[in-house]
């Protein structure tokens, strides 16, 4: 049956107060083959290459606006039923719901269908994101070219969507020969496999990304616990806070809301699933003071997208060890230095071989240590102490973020102004031993037991005092308690991050040196 151009109109809707929720006889077999109560159990149908109109099936680069389509596609967005009021029979609901199927890598499109408010309820439990469907007689629609289609919808470049009626389409989940071909396109990003920001990167942007809309690659580290809520205009719906991480951050938080998608994420496995998320929203959270992911009608998932950089991600996410504690999520803390028995030389940490543990003491002696530098700018970076946003004096060390209530942080010389300063203070160092030499950073408290100075205090030291501290520490020999941090995107990338380090004699050094295997300790038999 085709539909005319205004064929769509505002639906009335007349039920006894004691009607029984599902479909009427005559509605129940245009979208589901089953006569028994509708459940979230679909019975499949094993559809031919017609429809049930007659009609072949078409793939949704063949739709042209203003035809009917039948098509076959994989559900790889879904939203909550909702309701909105009609323009044309005031005080009158319609009620709705939005998907997006796709049948081939580059095509997808958005999809909605119109209802009475139990048809659409029981539509809902019929299907999942990840399902293969069949739909029958939906109205292909153009749209709008000034783009207000997909302000709030995902962006498909097919510039089509379909429209589905409660009398007039059907919906079926598809059982044919080809099921697999359709549902391996759940685990192809909509984008560009490298289009994306890394958790860093988003860290790095702070308000900047405020607002927008971006794709993110990353890993689930935690699942939190579903949670009803009412929303301010009396609505119930669902939310769930998932925490993500990759090899450049631990954990960063990530919101859903609505039942379709928190009921999808408790599928996601912790510290395995890895999701491409396109368009997401950020935003700055001025309660917790950073940036924050939330998932809006934009957003699709792709969980374990087939990509070079989502297996590495995996690999990465395999060997991470993460652990719960009463208060809700805490990375595994660091072990306490002295479980830390494996003795490591420079050339074990570019080449993992004969490495056990993320975890490790290298004996070996400071090369390069620049506290003297007529820049020590380069050693500290002054954040505002609400929204750790970097200020620095290309700004007029003010903070710029727009949702941040702390203004002016520093005045114009860099010195705090107002409340209690926050400044990270990180000093460049290059360790060297028998094999190799690795760059690093000391962090503050590093450097204070190392040389005995307050950070703030060495750096307000003339530098022919800092010249002199430095030499007194130069070709020291040293112990130090690293962590060596994995890079699965560039292996040949070194970081190493100094937990601890103390000067050491050369007797001392020489006895815990020599039991490394087949390395020659010439190195440390000088005085």
């Amino acid at each position: 049956m085709a539909w005319s151009a205004n064929q769509f109109t505002d639906f009335t809707i007349n039920r006894s107060a004691n009607k029984t929720v599902g479909f009427n006889s005559n509605k129940r077999s245009s979208f589901i083959n089953n006569s028994g109560p509708v459940t979230n159990t679909v019975n499949r149908q094993n559809c031919q290459t017609r429809g049930n109109n007659g009609s072949s099936i078409q793939t949704l680069e063949e739709l042209t606006p203003g035809s009917t389509a039948n098509v076959i596609g994989v559900v790889i967005a879904k939203e909550s039923p909702r309701s909105v009021f009609s323009k044309k029979k005031s005080g009158t609901e319609r009620f709705l719901l939005g998907f997006v199927i796709r049948d081939s890598p580059t095509s997808f499109v958005n999809c909605t269908c119109w209802g009475s408010e139990l048809f659409i309820a029981d539509l809902a439990k019929s299907f999942t994101i990840g399902d293969v469907v069949k739909i029958d007689n939906a109205q292909v629609q153009m749209n709008p070219s000034d783009g207000s289609a997909e302000k709030f919808r995902v962006s498909s470049n097919l510039g089509i969507n379909l429209t589905l009626s409660e009398n007039h389409s059907s919906l079926n989940l598809y059982n044919g020969l080809d099921l697999g071909s359709y549902s391996s396109l759940q685990f192809i990003p909509i984008k560009a496999n490298s289009d994306y920001y890394t958790l860093e990167d988003v860290l790095a942007n702070g308000q900047g990304l405020n607002g927008e809309h971006i794709n993110l690659l990353a890993a689930v580290r935690k699942i939190g616990i579903p949670r009803d809520i009412t929303t301010k205009a009396g609505k119930h719906t669902k939310r769930c806070e998932i925490k993500l991480f990759d090899e450049s951050c631990s954990c960063f938080p990530l919101v859903l809301w609505g039942e379709e998608l928190v009921d999808y994420s408790q599928t996601w496995i912790q510290g395995e699933t890895v999701l491409f998320v396109a368009d997401v929203r950020m935003n700055y959270d001025d309660f917790r003071s950073c940036m924050v992911a939330t998932a809006d009608s934009k957003t699709v998932f792709t969980p374990n997208p087939d990509t070079v950089d989502a297996k590495c991600l995996h690999q990465f996410a395999l060997t991470q060890n993460f652990q719960e504690d009463d208060d809700g999520l805490r990375e595994q803390s660091d072990p306490p230095l002295e479980a830390i028995k494996d003795i490591v030389v420079i050339e074990q940490i570019a080449t993992r071989e004969g490495v056990s543990s993320d975890f490790a003491i290298l004996y070996g002696v400071i090369t390069k240590f620049d506290i003297d530098s007529h820049n020590i700018e380069q050693f500290c970076r002054r954040k505002c102490c609400k929204c750790k946003q970097i200020v620095t004096a290309e700004t007029g060390y003010q903070c710029s973020n727009p949702s941040c209530s702390q203004a002016i942080v520093f005045n114009t010389t860099g010195d705090f102004a107002q409340g209690q300063t926050d400044i990270d203070y990180s000093i460049p160092i290059s360790i060297s031993d028998h094999t190799g030499t690795i760059q690093c950073r000391l962090s503050a408290d590093i450097l204070q037991n190392l040389t005995g100075w307050n950070p703030k205090d060495l750096m307000a030291v003339p530098q022919e005092g800092r010249t002199e501290l430095k030499w007194q520490c130069l070709l020291e020999r040293c112990k130090f308690y690293i962590k060596m941090l994995r890079n699965y995107h560039n292996p040949e990338r070194l970081s190493v991050r100094v937990m601890s380090c103390c000067k050491v004699d050369s007797t001392k050094m020489l006895q815990n040196i020599s039991p490394v295997k087949g390395r020659k300790t010439a190195l440390y038999t000088h005085a």
